[in-house]
């Protein structure tokens, strides 16, 4: 028996902001015409309550690739937010 059951997600963008250049990606460092952004965790933590306001459970936590330790600290206090809001986060970070 199939299963039937339909799961919804969203996105949410930590950053816009990227060292690398791959030329699929418009986050890519060589494009110009982006206005760069990083959320603060405040933010961050302001998405997450409209998300669970909506009522999807699964989060796409997306950003570029960015070498500082500031970031990583974003995305795992990001990821534990989620799960203490009881939602589950998938990861695409470059």
């Amino acid at each position: 028996m199939r299963n039937k059951q339909v799961d919804f997600y969203t996105c949410l963008y930590l950053t816009n902001v990227c060292s690398e250049d791959c030329v699929y990606c418009g986050f890519r460092r060589s494009n110009h015409e982006l206005t760069r952004r990083t959320l603060t965790f405040s933010e961050v933590m302001l998405e997450i309550e409209a998300i669970k306001q909506i009522g999807v459970k699964k989060v796409i936590v997306i950003g570029g690739t960015l070498n500082n330790a500031g970031y990583e600290e974003l995305i795992e206090r990001t990821v534990k937010y989620l799960f203490e809001q009881g939602l589950t986060p998938w990861l695409e970070i470059d």
